[in-house]
């Protein structure tokens, strides 16, 4: 903990047990040296993680470090991303077409959201000042099915793209 207040982190709370699904909240960090299932599950829940890295010697393992010792062993702070092959959740950022550069510039503060399971994938535009809606995209038998709404079960504006290449407005 003497670490995390040297690092300049405030409210932080230390845990024996650490359940994410009774303490993950979207958008909770949480920092730690955690199993990979662990980290996935934080970040299903909307959540972020930040590993602590450290150069730690065969001889300083299995020990309590002080703020100290962290310090000496370079303790950082490192974001991870984790997913299960049946979940994924990601934020890319996108930036707009520079055309005095030719490529695309990232001073712009927009990221595309991506929830993926096993059923699809939803996608959505982040920024400031932007209220999108969620693009919806699923398998159904023989079929790829986008949906551009805020509900799922809304189909105004459905398409279907078949197997067969036919597109099917619904």
């Amino acid at each position: 903990m003497e670490w995390a207040t040297r690092y300049g982190l405030t409210d932080v709370e230390q845990v024996t047990h650490f359940d994410p699904q009774e303490m993950i909240e979207p958008g909770d960090i949480v920092i730690g040296t955690l199993p990979i299932n662990l980290v996935a599950e934080v970040n299903r829940l909307g959540g972020t993680y930040q590993h602590l890295t450290m150069n730690l010697p065969a001889e300083a393992r299995g020990k309590e470090l002080t703020a100290a010792d962290m310090e000496r062993y370079c303790a950082q702070l490192e974001p991870f991303f984790a997913a299960s092959q049946d979940y994924a959740r990601a934020e890319v950022l996108v930036g707009e077409w520079d055309n005095f550069n030719g490529e695309y510039g990232p001073e712009r503060d927009y990221a595309v959201r991506s929830t993926i399971n096993t059923e699809g994938v939803i996608l959505k535009l982040l920024g400031e000042n932007t209220d999108t809606r969620n693009m919806h995209i699923e398998r159904i038998p023989g079929a790829w099915r986008i949906n551009i709404s805020m509900d799922p079960e809304e189909t105004t504006m459905q398409v279907s793209l078949r197997d067969d290449g036919q597109i099917l407005y619904e």
